[in-house]
C-alpha cells in the first residue's frame, strides 16, 4: 500500500490550514482597525473585540501552521555538530526528530482534547461588554492542530522530509558563487 495519497492529503490540508492563518490575520487586522476606528469617530467601541481576538483569533494564528512547518522542515534546528554528519545520518536524525516531535504533540493534543471536551460540556462563556460569548468552540483548534502536527510528523517520521525548490536562504552577506563562464 503507497503512502503517497495520504501524505498527499496531509500536505494539503496542511497549505489550507495556511492560507486559513491568513485569512484570519486578516480578519483581526480588519476587526482591530474597524473597532479602532469607530472607538474614534464615534466615541463607542464593538465591545468584545479583545475577547474575540484572544479567542478565535491568536490562537489559531499560532498554531494552525505547525503541521506546514513541519512538513517544510521549517522548524528550529540547531545544526552545528549534525552538519558534520553524513546525509544518511541527518536524515536518519531528523526521523529521530519527528518521532519525539509526534510524542510532544499527542501529549499536547491529548491534554488540549481533554480541556476541550470539558470546556465543551460546560458551555463556556466569557463575559465582555458587548455580553456573554460562547468560548468552547475556540478549544477544539489546540487539538485539531496538534492532531494535523502529529499527521505531519509521522509523514516525516516515515517518509522523510520532502525536498524543498529554492529553498536558499537569501543572504547579502554572501558574495554571489562566479557561475562559469563569468569573469
Amino acid at each position: 500500500m503507497s503512502l503517497k495519497p495520504i501524505a498527499s492529503a496531509i500536505r494539503i490540508l496542511a497549505n489550507f490550514l495556511v492560507y486559513l492563518s491568513g485569512l484570519l490575520a486578516i480578519c483581526l487586522m480588519v476587526h482591530v482597525s474597524l473597532d479602532a476606528c469607530y472607538r474614534y469617530f464615534f466615541n463607542k467601541t464593538f465591545g468584545a473585540t479583545i475577547e474575540i481576538a484572544s479567542l478565535y483569533y491568536m490562537v489559531p494564528l499560532c498554531v494552525l501552521p505547525l503541521a506546514k512547518l513541519i512538513l517544510d522542515d521549517k522548524l528550529l534546528k540547531v545544526t552545528f555538530a549534525t552538519e558534520l554528519l553524513p546525509l544518511k545520518r541527518q536524515r536518519q536524525l531528523d526521523k529521530m526528530n519527528a518521532v519525539i516531535l509526534v510524542v510532544g504533540f499527542g501529549l499536547l493534543g491529548y491534554a488540549s482534547l481533554l480541556e476541550a471536551l470539558d470546556k465543551t460540556r460546560k458551555g463556556e462563556v466569557w463575559e465582555s461588554i458587548a455580553g456573554l460569548i460562547q468560548a468552547w468552540p475556540s478549544r477544539w483548534v489546540l487539538p485539531v492542530a496538534f492532531g494535523l502536527a502529529i499527521c505531519a510528523g509521522l509523514r516525516v517520521a516515515i517518509l522523510g522530509a520532502e525536498p524543498q525548490i529554492n529553498d536558499t536562504p537569501f543572504n547579502d552577506d554572501v558574495a554571489p558563487q562566479n557561475v562559469k563562464g563569468e569573469a
